[in-house]
């Protein structure tokens, strides 16, 4: 059991400092380490395992549960402590008492083995409150007892020892993949998030597209209606300038027609005068007729523009 225990607690010891681990870390190549003597390797300019060499992938070390919780089993029960004549039986002090296996409270001979606290006690221990309702056994029964299962277990030690580090290696295993996954979560969410950025910038195109079309429309309409109203402005101003155009002509024949009729009217005679009459009678009456049509062209020009304001405010 010595070489077992030693070849534990060389197994739980850091390659740096070959102490027992304080806060141990696993590199990716499985290899063990002192978490400070790892990072003073690194922080002196080491950048490989000081194991097998290979490249330190990352400097986050993390803890090592499982081998810190066996390291700290191991330091609360350490193999180096004081064993009784009975194998695998420890006695209630690890202080060698003068005169062989006596009981230090009471000075008895340890003559019975308590099974439930796997302690050599005395017969006034085992009247005590401690020890009244535990199981006993004599040593010598104990011994053979003990014997043939440190026999049964040197046997197996190694078989134990290999089917432990199998069990380390699938906890550790289990363990990087846990740490795999949530790394692999985290990417797999940023993947997720640039996907539906792209998404969202798509949908936000065809919307601003749309918007765009709706806003052009309503600018070529202003601008298609501007227009409208600029060629009919003109149509319009061409319209009333040749009816103006007209007009003064009608206008400058009434007066060179009053000026020629006066003239005339002085240098005939009466009988030329009453000619004169009926012609103006005639060409009066022309005047008239055209006075009207004058005044009835005013009229259908006021209506026109009535009809042309309406149909431009309904198209606006």
């Amino acid at each position: 059991m010595a070489s077992f225990s030693q070849s534990v607690v060389e197994g739980l010891s850091c390659p740096i400092c070959t102490d027992i681990f304080t806060e141990p870390v696993s590199l990716s190549c499985q290899h063990t380490f002192c978490k400070l003597c790892l990072l003073k390797s690194v922080q002196a300019g080491h950048s490989c395992c000081p194991e097998c060499r290979g490249p330190l992938q990352d400097t986050d070390f993390q803890i090592n549960r499982l081998v810190k919780n066996i390291v700290d089993q191991l330091r609360m029960d350490p193999p180096g402590a004081t064993w009784n004549t009975v194998p695998e039986v420890r006695t209630r002090t690890t202080k060698k008492i003068p005169g062989g296996n006596m009981c230090h409270e009471h000075g008895e001979t340890l003559k019975l083995f308590c099974v439930n606290d796997n302690n050599l006690i005395c017969l006034v221990c085992k009247e005590g409150r401690e020890h009244k309702a535990h199981q006993m056994e004599p040593v010598k029964e104990a011994c053979e007892d003990r014997k043939i299962k440190e026999e049964l277990k040197e046997e197996l030690t190694e078989e134990l020892t290999e089917e432990l580090t199998e069990e380390l290696t699938e906890e550790l295993k289990e363990e990087l993949k846990e740490e795999l996954t949530e790394e692999l979560k985290e990417e797999l969410t940023e993947e997720l998030k640039e996907e539906l950025k792209e998404e969202l910038k798509e949908e936000l195109k065809e919307e601003l597209k749309e918007e765009l079309k709706e806003e052009l429309k309503e600018e070529l309409k202003e601008e298609l209606k501007e227009e409208l109203t600029e060629e009919l402005t003109e149509e319009l101003t061409e319209e009333l300038t040749e009816e103006l155009t007209e007009e003064l002509k009608e206008e400058l024949k009434e007066e060179l027609t009053e000026e020629l009729t006066e003239e005339l009217t002085e240098e005939l005679t009466e009988e030329l005068k009453e000619e004169l009459k009926e012609e103006l009678t005639e060409e009066l009456k022309e005047e008239l007729k055209e006075e009207l049509k004058e005044e009835l062209k005013e009229e259908l020009k006021e209506e026109l523009k009535e009809e042309l304001k309406e149909e431009l405010t309904a198209k606006e």
